[in-house]
């Protein structure tokens, strides 16, 4: 990193641990959120170091960069929503580097935000539509189809509205302090429960 003070984010401060565009120079790392999806078990230990390490950034919003090829080379690719970025090697991960410097909208993780409900469950198929379209952890949940295991969400107190829904049943909910996850089970917990943790912080 070039010209920042210890403790400071590529390119200069950014409010809090919400939402920003902060600079990451050339040379840090990428890692996409589409090989993590692939590869849960490894991305768990990732996940946990991101939370841990104070140097590494959450993608909040869809985005494309530059990454190295090869010798003189670059490729555009698209990182998604909970893609990682450090200026630091990650510990694990299959793995970028930018090949110029890049402005991207993301956080540094906060503490987690996220509480998976329990209770009875309704088994529904469908697609997840996500209503909250600028909201991190809705987009990352957003167009997800399959067989989802839904809690029924009623009991939740403190302001919380739907975030995201499957055939009208809500399987994401936020509100002021946080998130709540309506579902136990299906390809939307697996998302909130590998990259809850990550992108809840970032309110």
């Amino acid at each position: 990193m070039s010209g920042n003070q210890a403790g400071e984010p590529p390119g200069g401060p950014v409010r809090g641990c919400g939402w920003g565009l902060p600079r990451f120079d050339r040379g840090s790392y990428v890692v996409d959120v589409g090989w993590m999806l692939g590869s849960p078990g490894e991305a768990a230990g990732l996940v946990e170091w991101a939370l841990s390490s104070g140097d590494a950034w959450a993608v909040t919003a869809p985005t494309v960069v530059a990454v190295r090829a090869g010798p003189g080379q670059a490729l555009l690719i698209a990182l998604g929503v909970g893609s990682i970025i450090s200026p630091v090697e990650p510990p694990a991960g299959s793995y970028h580097t930018l090949s110029r410097p890049e402005w991207i909208d993301a956080c540094r993780p906060g503490e987690p935000r996220i509480e998976f409900l329990g209770g009875a469950g309704e088994e529904v198929e469908g697609v997840s539509v996500a209503y909250a379209y600028r909201d991190p952890l809705a987009l990352l949940v957003n167009g997800v189809g399959g067989v989802h295991q839904t809690v029924d969400p009623r009991g939740v107190d403190g302001g919380f509205e739907v975030y995201a829904a499957v055939e009208g049943r809500p399987v994401l909910l936020g509100g002021p302090d946080g998130y709540a996850a309506a579902v136990s089970g299906g390809p939307v917990f697996e998302r909130l429960r590998l990259l809850g943790p990550l992108l809840s912080g970032c309110g």
